[in-house]
């Protein structure tokens, strides 16, 4: 089973500071190793103008995390690990108006030698 929480973003247009709470991951299999990764991302966001309301963007950054890894399913037993590693991302928007789009994003993370990645949809109200 797979649990995914909502993110926080704050930022200028070219930057982005975000706290994500990935996803924690449960084996459906007893005994078999659980993860759950908290985090944040800073990065670098490039915007390219395809006509006046489509645009596409690419960004890469540093995610720093924190893991908490149970080693033996629900047995109690854990391991904390933290660091930081390379992020990158794809994604496009339209824009309806001036204060209101949408966006969806492709989003890939390496935690030590594991790889996350997310896709996530967003309605932009700029105020």
């Amino acid at each position: 089973m797979m649990k995914c929480a909502a993110r926080t973003t704050m930022g200028s247009p070219g930057s982005k500071r975000r706290y994500q709470h990935l996803c924690q991951v449960t084996p459906a299999i007893p005994h078999l190793v659980g993860i759950d990764s908290t985090g944040v991302n800073a990065s670098l966001k490039g915007n390219w103008p395809i006509t006046e309301q489509f645009d596409v963007f690419g960004k890469v950054g540093y995610y720093f995390w924190d893991a908490d890894i149970d080693l033996e399913g629900n047995s109690g037993q854990e391991e904390n690990s933290s660091g930081s590693d390379l992020s990158w991302g794809i994604g496009a928007g339209y824009n309806f108006t001036d204060n209101f789009s949408i966006t969806t994003e492709y989003q890939w993370f390496q935690i030590e030698e594991a790889d996350a990645e997310m896709w996530t949809g967003n309605l932009v109200w700029k105020f």
